[in-house]
């Protein structure tokens, strides 16, 4: 799965929050790609436990998570690509 936060760039800061259902198996991976106008933060809540992102004006941050059964994890810190 993809979270497309490039797309639309934030203007703001953004939160994230996921409704896991029982489809959602251990080992699912998301990969979230953030693109924001300025510092915007992208905040994690509701079943997803990460640090908060900083945005950089104009770049993307991609970040990678991982289900272990509870919540989707980061898999290492994010990146930013361009």
């Amino acid at each position: 799965m993809v979270i497309d936060g490039e797309t639309t760039e934030a203007t703001g800061n953004r939160t994230i929050n996921l409704t896991i259902d029982s489809n959602v198996t251990i080992g699912a991976k998301i990969l979230l790609k953030s693109k924001t106008n300025g510092t915007e933060t992208t905040i994690f809540g509701t079943s997803i436990t990460s640090v908060t992102i900083t945005g950089v004006t104009g770049k993307i941050k991609t970040q990678s998570f991982t289900y272990d059964g509870t919540a989707f994890l980061p898999d290492g810190v994010s990146v930013q690509i361009d």
